[in-house]
């Protein structure tokens, strides 16, 4: 598990500033669970990718070319994104 710790006020300037991009998702997304193999064998699909599209819009298409350039993988998300653990 990862722990992400900021000085006070920092993530509300990082919000404002558009670094994270906060949305509300349900606990059935939140504590789903991830397979070790996604569909056709890749890696499964990060949670913040899956909240990213559930979000819709400008949201979904950030998600959408991220997926579309590293495989749909787990890899590490472009800056500015935030992991799930």
């Amino acid at each position: 598990m990862q722990a992400t710790k900021w000085a006070p006020g920092a993530l509300e300037q990082q919000v404002a500033d558009g670094v994270w991009k906060p949305c509300r998702v349900s606990k059935e997304v939140l504590l789903k669970i991830r397979e070790r193999d996604g569909p056709r064998g890749l890696p499964p699909k990060p949670l913040w990718t899956e909240a990213m599209e559930l979000c819709g819009g400008e949201y979904a298409a950030q998600a959408e070319a991220f997926l579309n350039s590293n495989g749909g993988g787990d890899e590490l998300a472009p800056s500015g994104f935030a992991e799930d653990p």
